[in-house]
């Protein structure tokens, strides 16, 4: 059975997806030049971890979904606020849906929520497949979501931890199920969640 990184596959999705979100969004939800959208202020204000969420900076992303390039963190209460200012009065997006990359993960630094891509950051470097293994994107592993497709790969637990878990904060001491069809590998000195190729079993 071949394998496939996930992220190369969000990467193929999001160019497909991009064409029928040009065709549903058309101009209308153009924010304009990069430097000129609206500015997320206090809405991303945090405190711990827990209190950010990653969305995308557009107002509709891609099917729905933050992707690089494309996404902000913010207070996960303000996530509202943040959609109808980045929508303005045209609030329409394409029927739609894509999986939300689970290797940009939101955390909370100095007082303010920011994005942080996995696959830049320490917590995924590698130099084989035997550094990494498969994670939940979640603090807490036990009772995480364990769905193919929203779990990433990890090298260094101390340095994804502090990410994504509230300071203090104590999770029950048992793992999850993970899908067997999902394995860990290295690639380009990352850690990677793989998985079966479209259409296999």
């Amino acid at each position: 059975m071949g394998a496939r990184v996930y992220l190369d596959h969000m990467r193929y999705t999001g160019a497909l997806v991009s064409i029928l979100f040009v065709l549903g969004c058309g101009e209308s939800h153009d924010l304009g030049d990069e430097d000129a959208g609206p500015d997320v202020g206090d809405l991303a204000a945090c405190e711990v971890p827990s209190d950010c969420v990653v969305v995308p900076e557009s107002c509709c992303g891609s099917c729905g979904a933050a992707t690089r390039g494309d996404a902000i963190a913010v207070h996960r209460d303000r996530t509202g606020d943040w959609r109808g200012m980045a929508c303005g009065d045209d609030m329409g997006c394409p029927a739609c849906f894509m999986q939300q990359d689970p290797t940009l993960v939101a955390t909370c630094e100095a007082g303010h929520c920011a994005v942080v891509d996995l696959q830049t950051h320490p917590a995924t470097e590698c130099a084989s497949a035997d550094d990494c293994r498969v994670r939940a994107a979640e603090c807490c592993e036990c009772g995480a979501t364990v769905e193919p497709g929203t779990l990433i790969a990890i090298s260094d637990e101390g340095a994804f931890g502090p990410l994504v878990c509230d300071p203090g904060m104590g999770c029950p001491e048992c793992l999850p199920m993970y899908p067997p069809e999902v394995s860990a590998a290295c690639e380009a000195g990352r850690c990677v969640a793989v998985g079966p190729r479209d259409g296999e079993p």
